[in-house]
């Protein structure tokens, strides 16, 4: 009905907050999904988010084991995860 383009328009802001508010290490996956069209759905562009950060992770795993060096967190980094709830909890109060 009437309500759909509303709904869609809704839809294409929330991603495109959650996209803006990534940190810059995910600025070419955020460039990536940006250009896609149609525009993905959330879920779609946070399973992408996930999957790049489940890359880099690997990669960082794997040079800390060729470094014989031991992995550490950083706390400062907010993972995509905790930028989803964040950014849906933005939108929930706004």
């Amino acid at each position: 009905g009437g309500a759909q383009p509303l709904v869609d328009f809704m839809n294409k802001d929330h991603m495109i907050t959650f996209l803006m508010g990534l940190n810059e290490q995910y600025s070419q996956v955020r460039g990536h999904i940006l250009l896609m069209d149609p525009l993905p759905n959330i879920s779609v562009a946070y399973s992408m988010i996930l999957q790049e950060e489940k890359q880099r992770e690997v990669g960082s795993s794997q040079l800390s084991n060729a470094l014989g060096k031991q992995k550490t967190t950083d706390l400062s980094q907010i993972t995509p995860l905790q930028q989803f709830a964040c950014a849906i909890q933005a939108i929930a109060a706004g």
